[in-house]
């Protein structure tokens, strides 16, 4: 394959043929093609491709300036040369030599290994007449192999060459094409160099070269350290210092009491550092650094600012001695978090004791998050933290601040005869609504820890958490789709539970009392009324009625219905006091009927009854809120043969519902059978349960179709039983009642 050549002015008017077609951006490949061509030729490696160390050379041209040192070292224990660039750090060349031959060369770029293999390149005369040059990159798990063969030529430029570092000359030109193969990506491509290199010196001018192969300028020597020996005058020392930042590293995190970091380094220049000039942050820069070997070694004691945990950065630069301006090395920027450190105190108040999560020292960072746990010793209980924090939670997740103290608090186990299960209700004291009136349940252990669950309307949110020793718990709680604040209090002396719950804009007091559980005297069947009222157009004027069975373990069962229909089906527990926490959520979870009930009282009980506005009802679709007094009456069923009343005549009455007054009918017993007589209803029809309700239908004057009704009889005075109920109009729900 042919090239266009190209004229290439190398110096002193004189002009090399060169066939070039692209160049690759890695120009340090073609240095180490020079050093590796020169090798055959005795002397001559050594002439324009001297090596020690310390050696420097600076360029300058379209590509901007660039600068390279040569170090000696050691490369898989084969000492070498290696050549660097100061802005392209990770990207070396190295040449191995013995005596005035150059065995072999080689690059690293970045964690990749470049090893050509033995070199087949040699000199006839002073021009390269064949050979081939393989290298393989090898780097982390995989494996790329590159395959370069080149054709080059040496000339001799008969002119002196003059660069800005000055004039040379005996120079030679070194030209070279590469055919690469990359077995990795099976792609093709060339390779081009041009460079001009003086004795003594080394490379003093090198070609750059656009993707089309056209020569666009040239970087040219502006100064150079060879041998310990300055090439060009002082006026031209154009070498950067060079600054080194070994502490701290980038992204460290550095902990203190006084506020200082110490910046250690090095830095070094061909000809003298004078000062080292750094900045926290943007701030001013200083040069308070502290050196006694001219600063090839330095230190540097810095503020940091006092925002805790703040990340800052931190600017450093080298400057030398160079006239008349001084050459400043390139600023390394580095960032790290400066932690101010402060005691932390934990005391313990009472038998327990105090782990550290996460941490041991009590030397903390000031405005990092730590976590500690109160672990209570034997037959004690965690009664809260004091000092910077307080809180009821036995684990404590606090910021540090400057000196913070923390006590954590025990008292002897109050909660062992306290164990067991509680129930109760919650609602604010006005404006009661679905979503924050409800039921309440919880079951305490020994230990003071607990579980229980919060019921309003259709939703039941479970709850848990630890009493602390004072006997207080706060917890948060998502309640259907908010979140509200539970705060506990036991009493101890009345083994009750009492609190508030509190949502956006409500305020709901809490009540619960320890269950009776097995040993109470309230076990049996018990019927339950909600008077009604004497107006039907507004709410119903039938009772509510249920049937109420208290199991040998305090279980209570209420089955029912409400006097517009509404099932009522609760299942709750009797209290030692034989009262009773009663919730039945209503109304497809819409609406509640609500109140403490009692076994042993005579007096009436109040429960609340709320019905939203719901559209499309046929009965009261603007809904109601209202009280109505309730009882709890001990019913026991008749024996066989038996009537359900103790007397033997009686009425059977209806009235409000869409009724034109009340309508009465006469009641008989005969043969132990309650039957309804003549009156202002026909077909009056009643059926009684073991459990103390009854059901029925009668019609009314003109009407096709009967009424239903349901209700429930009450035995305060067995000689005196009395019945109520409920049945539903055309619109409105009415009363019924059996009495003697």
């Amino acid at each position: 394959m042919e090239f266009p050549p190209a004229s290439l002015e190398v110096g002193g008017g004189a002009k090399q043929i060169l066939f070039m077609k692209t160049i690759n951006y890695r120009n340090w490949v073609a240095c180490l093609l020079v050093a590796g061509c020169l090798n055959a030729a005795a002397g001559l490696a050594h002439l324009y491709s001297p090596l020690h160390d310390g050696d420097m050379f600076a360029y300058d041209g379209p590509s901007g300036q660039t600068q390279t040192t040569v170090t000696s070292n050691l490369l898989n224990t084969v000492p070498v040369f290696t050549v660097s660039n100061t802005a392209t750090p990770t990207v070396a060349d190295y040449y191995y030599y013995n005596g005035d031959q150059l065995l072999w060369a080689g690059y690293i770029q970045a964690g990749f290994r470049f090893v050509p293999s033995t070199s087949l390149l040699w000199l006839d005369g002073s021009k390269v007449v064949g050979g081939s040059w393989t290298s393989v990159t090898t780097v982390a798990s995989s494996s790329v192999s590159i395959f370069e063969s080149w054709y080059m030529t040496i000339t001799n430029i008969s002119t002196n060459v003059t660069v800005k570092a000055g004039t040379f000359e005996d120079c030679i030109l070194f030209t070279g094409l590469a055919s690469c193969y990359n077995y990795n990506t099976a792609q093709s491509f060339n390779q081009y160099y041009a460079a001009v290199y003086a004795p003594g010196v080394g490379k003093i001018r090198q070609a750059v070269i656009n993707p089309s192969g056209t020569v666009t300028g040239w970087q040219d020597l502006v100064g150079a350290v060879v041998n310990g020996h300055t090439v060009g005058t002082g006026s031209n020392d154009v070498f950067k210092p060079r600054l080194t930042v070994t502490t701290p590293k980038t992204g460290a995190r550095i902990t203190g009491t006084n506020g200082i970091v110490r910046v250690i380094g090095t830095a070094s220049d061909n000809v003298e550092v004078v000062k080292i000039n750094l900045r926290v942050n943007s701030n001013d820069w200083t040069s308070a650094v502290f050196s006694t070997n001219k600063f090839t070694n330095w230190y540097a004691d810095l503020n940091m600012p006092s925002v805790p945990l703040s990340t800052n950065v931190i600017d450093v630069y080298a400057q030398d001695g160079a006239s008349p301006t001084n050459n400043t090395s390139t600023t390394n920027t580095f960032r790290m978090i400066y932690a101010v450190t402060s005691p932390l105190t934990l005391i313990t108040n009472g038998l327990g004791s105090i782990t550290r999560i996460g941490f041991t020292s009590n030397l903390l960072e000031v405005g990092r998050s730590y976590s500690v746990q109160a672990v209570p010793g034997k037959d004690y209980v965690f009664n809260g933290w004091t000092g910077g924090y307080a809180t009821n939670a036995a684990k404590l997740t606090f910021v540090m601040q400057s000196n913070l103290t923390l006590t954590a608090n025990f008292v002897p186990n109050p909660f062992t005869p306290l164990k067991g299960d509680y129930a109760g209700l919650f609602a604010p004291t006005n404006h009661s609504v679905v979503t924050n009136s409800g039921y309440f349940s919880l079951t305490l252990t020994d230990k003071g820890t607990f579980t229980g669950k919060l019921t309003a309307g259709a939703v039941a949110a479970p709850i848990s958490g630890t009493f602390i020793g004072a006997g207080t718990a706060a917890l948060s709680v998502r309640l259907g789709t908010s979140t509200v604040s539970l705060a506990l209090q036991l009493d101890y002396t009345n083994k009750t539970i009492h609190g508030t719950l509190q949502g956006a804009g409500w305020l709901a007091l809490l009540e619960a009392h320890k269950t009776a559980g097995t040993g109470q005297n309230f076990a049996g069947n018990y019927t339950l009324k909600l008077e009604g009222t004497t107006n039907s157009v507004t709410s119903p004027a039938g009772n509510g009625v249920a049937a109420l069975a208290v199991s040998p373990a305090g279980v209570a069962t209420v089955k029912g219905t409400l006097a517009d229909g509404s099932l009522l089906n609760q299942i709750t527990v009797v209290l030692p006091d034989g009262g009773i926490p009663f919730y039945n959520s209503i109304y497809a979870g819409r609406g509640f009927a609500m109140g403490w009930l009692s076994l042993t009282s005579s007096m009436p009980q109040a429960v609340h009854w709320v019905k939203p506005a719901l559209a499309k009802e046929t009965y009261y679709a603007n809904g109601f809120d209202e009280w109505r007094n309730a009882g709890v009456a001990r019913y026991v069923a008749p024996a066989t043969k038996q009537a359900v009343v103790g007397w033997t005549n009686g009425f059977f009455i209806a009235e409000q519902g869409n009724l034109n007054g009340a309508l009465t009918n006469r009641l008989v017993v005969s043969n132990a059978v309650l039957k309804a007589g003549s009156g202002g209803l026909t077909n009056v029809v009643i059926t009684f349960t073991q459990d103390g309700q009854f059901s029925g239908s009668f019609k009314t004057p003109g009407a096709k179709s009967a009424t239903t009704f349901k209700g429930v009889l009450w035995q305060a005075d067995p000689l005196s039983t009395t019945g109520g109920g409920w049945f539903l109009g055309t619109n409105q729900a009415g009363s019924i009642q059996i009495q003697p």
